[in-house]
């Protein structure tokens, strides 16, 4: 019936094995009892004091012994995302006199979309909205205005299928 239907499978099993036993590289937290994962709400009744930027329990895995949190959501979504075509990419970074230029490729021409950054990949705080712009042709290039010493970027494109923002 749907013969260009194309159904991709992430492997969560493994994804959640690797976050368990590397949690600091997701910028995540995995407190363990007895050798057992607990979540936030159980690390709490154990005495953990563990606070983040949002609240407790913000950067744990699980929220309650079912429910990921929101930041761990972030995580399975950028696997999901890994297996699809890709879209929009930064093809190239030039160095230019009070910033960078980027030159993109496979941007889906007429639509907006924005440049966010980041100095610390691990700690997954990305600075939305650096410099927007609209494009109508697939191959534009955008200047980012000079943040810093270091910086990482991606694209965004705001309201399109293959594209996520979180918290």
């Amino acid at each position: 019936m749907f013969t260009n239907l194309t159904i991709y499978v992430p492997d969560y099993f493994t994804l959640l094995n690797t976050v368990l036993t590397n949690a600091d590289y997701y910028g995540l937290t995995n407190v363990t009892v007895g050798g057992l994962s607990i979540d936030a709400l159980g690390a709490y009744n154990y005495g953990f004091p563990h606070a983040a930027t949002n609240g407790f329990g913000t950067n744990f895995i699980y929220w309650d012994n079912v429910d990921p949190t929101a930041k761990f959501h972030a995580v399975i979504a950028d696997e999901a995302q890994k297996l699809l075509p890709q879209l929009a990419q930064i093809s190239k970074i030039t160095p230019a006199v009070g910033g960078c230029q980027l030159d993109v490729t496979n941007w889906p021409g007429g639509l907006n979309g924005f440049v966010e950054g980041v100095t610390n990949l691990a700690s997954a705080s990305w600075t939305t909205n650096l410099v927007s712009f609209a494009s109508t042709n697939t191959t534009p290039s955008v200047f980012v205005p000079a943040s810093g010493p270091r910086w990482f970027y991606r694209l965004q494109i705001p309201y399109y299928p293959y594209s996520w923002s979180w918290p």
